[in-house]
């Protein structure tokens, strides 16, 4: 009786870890949700989530922009995933959310997306958003929301990739791939309570506080992304978001010869 089998090189068997590590690297990555903000993900006021099942309800008046495609959220209007999130759905210690955002103003408790209960002593969940003109994560592990600021201003009118993660010891805030804040204030499993899962909006049982400017798309993850995977993933995303229209020229740069040069240079 014989065995059967097959010859390799030592080669030939790294290739193969290779590529299956980094199949599984990207698969990590994957989201559990995702919202991409397109018409043509949406049939009617219904939102396909392009990840999972949690598919989101446009609540208000909005309208669309293209170049990127985005929704227009303005005058109170915003994106209700449940009014009454199920909990046991959602990350319980490592998270990440991210969003492409860009705002037409500055508000005081705006939210890109939020699961949160903030009624005076009692604070559960998470929450990124944005106070005044900074970026910011909040989260609960037990009775109180830690929250985390980003160390600049953002500016209006310009698209920023915003991303929260906590893996059970420490928040973390990206803006546009770079980290800004960190806190170990924190610890342990997400302490949640049935709150709305919204997008471009702050929502809890008494208080509402929607976004003035666009939203390209929003997404949850139940890994926590390493810096260097938020980084890939604003890298991947960030030229749909640039602006080509010359700021500057066009102008010769001549060579000290016949020949020269068109330069012009542009705005993201």
């Amino acid at each position: 009786m014989t065995s059967p089998c097959f010859s390799f090189s030592r080669h030939w068997l790294r290739a193969v870890i290779f590529c299956y590590l980094t199949v599984a690297g990207l698969q990590a990555q994957n989201p559990v949700n995702r919202w991409v903000f397109d018409p043509a993900n949406v049939n009617g006021t219904t939102v396909t989530d392009q990840a999972g099942s949690l598919d989101a309800t446009i609540k208000g008046a909005v309208t669309w922009t293209s170049n990127p495609s985005s929704i227009s959220l303005t005058g109170g209007s915003y994106v209700e995933v449940s009014p009454a999130m199920n909990t046991t759905q959602m990350p319980q210690k490592n998270i990440t959310v991210e969003a492409w955002v860009k705002m037409r103003s500055y508000g005081s408790w705006p939210a890109l997306v939020s699961c949160v209960q903030d009624n005076g002593s009692y604070e559960r969940g998470w929450c990124l958003g944005t106070h005044n003109s900074k970026f910011y994560l909040s989260l609960a592990s037990d009775t109180s929301l830690t929250y985390m600021y980003a160390s600049s201003s953002f500016e209006l009118n310009k698209w920023y990739h915003v991303v929260g993660t906590y893996d059970g010891t420490t928040m973390r805030l990206y803006v546009n791939g770079t980290q800004v804040a960190s806190s170990t204030s924190e610890s342990g499993n997400i302490n949640y309570t049935t709150a709305p899962f919204v997008l471009g909006s702050y929502k809890d049982n008494d208080e509402t506080y929607t976004i003035d400017g666009w939203m390209h798309e929003a997404s949850l993850f139940n890994v926590t992304l390493t810096a260097s995977q938020v980084q890939a993933r604003y890298d991947a995303g960030v030229a749909l978001f640039k602006s080509f229209a010359p700021s500057v020229g066009p102008y010769m740069h001549f060579d000290g010869g016949v020949g020269g040069t068109i330069c012009w240079e542009t705005s993201s």
